[in-house]
């Protein structure tokens, strides 16, 4: 996941702890479309997190993750 992410949205780890970790993006999803891409793809890896961004749906999400720098995955 990190290296296709590092790949597609130019993800790199940042902070790393037992219970999550925060991605910087040096390309984050920029339009509508390629946050929905992101969006799909984040639960399969995170999905508690999607309570960090206080999302009900993808769409919710992919509303967060547009131009974001930093994304958040966290897990219990």
């Amino acid at each position: 996941m990190l290296r296709y992410w590092g790949e597609r949205w130019g993800a790199e780890l940042v902070c790393m702890a037992r219970d999550g970790m925060d991605l910087a993006l040096t390309r984050p999803p920029r339009t509508r479309q390629a946050a929905l891409e992101l969006a799909w793809e984040y639960p399969v890896y995170c999905l508690d997190g999607m309570s960090l961004y206080n999302a009900d749906s993808v769409s919710d999400l992919a509303g967060c993750l547009t131009d974001a720098d930093l994304i958040r995955l966290w897990w219990d």
